[in-house]
């Protein structure tokens, strides 16, 4: 689906598909073209109907590549692309779409190949007359790329509520799913952490490469990422600062067993020793003629282990 707006006198209005011919024509403030799940043969189309638009600007807007990145053709033309929510995102565990910009003078040029909520919802805005109208092309690719941020800060907040959940849980018991749990976490959060380092460059190119005074929503823009990078960075600590806690309870826990372990052995290994040595089937061993042996040789037992046990209790080792 190709979908075109422009504002024109106070009002945003809409171009159907028939009129791409004269698009470049239009006395507009600014110009968006949506291609929503359109092909490259349609977009194309439309590209080489605009005057003054390279092949190569073109190719980079066409291009598939899923990592953001940006490419400055002049003063006032630029291709970047960035990642997206998905629509059935609400959660830490997110999935991505890519979403490419082309802001050409008055024209902006938006491409994604599968729904994506964020545009949907300003489209929608600009259509209801929602909030201020954007002054040009380029501040409406910066809202639509603010809307697309926004949903990011919800997701990664959340995380606070459940982190002090985790860690209440943590000291009551030893759950192997709550590592699970948490390593989750801290690998989503790190996929965060690279997404928002590549949109931060790609804006502080985009910054870099205008000439005159930078629009107000592109320092939106990069508040906006630097608050995801600090959220992201302060949670994916406290998930390492307790999976290491979770480690490190579990490395106690299991040190207590080993000593009680090791104290039983401690105990039995000298009984079993002197069990060891009278089970044997010689015939002259003097003990075992002893009217009394077997009860002297039980008592001997005892204050053996007795005198290990007051040991281990006078060394407070239990």
């Amino acid at each position: 689906m190709i979908r075109v707006c422009y504002w024109q006198g106070e009002r945003v209005k809409t171009l159907s598909a028939a009129d791409f011919s004269s698009l470049q024509q239009l006395q507009a403030k600014w110009i968006w073209v949506d291609f929503n799940e359109a092909s490259s043969a349609e977009i194309r189309t439309v590209l080489d109907g605009v005057s003054g638009l390279g092949v190569t600007v073109s190719d980079h807007f066409l291009d598939h590549e899923i990592n953001p990145r940006i490419e400055m053709h002049g003063e006032d033309t630029a291709v970047w692309s960035v990642r997206g929510l998905d629509a059935r995102t609400e959660t830490i565990d997110f999935g991505v779409i890519q979403l490419a910009f082309l802001w050409f003078g008055n024209i902006l040029f938006t491409r994604h190949q599968v729904f994506s909520p964020s545009i949907d919802l300003r489209w929608t805005a600009l259509m209801e007359g929602q909030g201020k109208v954007p002054a040009s092309a380029l501040e409406v690719g910066l809202v639509v790329c603010q809307t697309v941020f926004d949903r990011y800060v919800p997701i990664v907040r959340r995380l606070e509520a459940r982190l002090d959940v985790i860690e209440d849980e943590l000291l009551a018991t030893s759950n192997d799913k709550l590592l699970i749990e948490l390593t989750e976490y801290k690998t989503r959060l790190r996929k965060i952490r690279r997404n928002t380092t590549y949109h931060l460059q790609v804006f502080s190119v985009l910054a870099e490469g205008l000439p005159n005074k930078k629009p107000r929503a592109l320092h939106a823009v990069r508040d906006t990422l630097d608050r995801i990078m600090n959220l992201s960075l302060t949670f994916h600590d406290m998930c390492g600062d307790l999976i290491d806690g979770y480690i490190s309870l579990s490395s106690h826990r299991m040190n207590q067993i080993m000593k009680v372990l090791t104290m039983i052995t401690a105990v039995f290994v000298p009984l079993g020793f002197l069990a060891g040595i009278y089970g044997m089937n010689f015939e002259n061993m003097p003990e075992l003629g002893m009217p009394n042996g077997y009860f002297v040789l039980l008592s001997v037992m005892a204050c053996l282990a007795a005198g290990i046990l007051l040991m281990f209790r006078i060394r407070r080792w239990f």
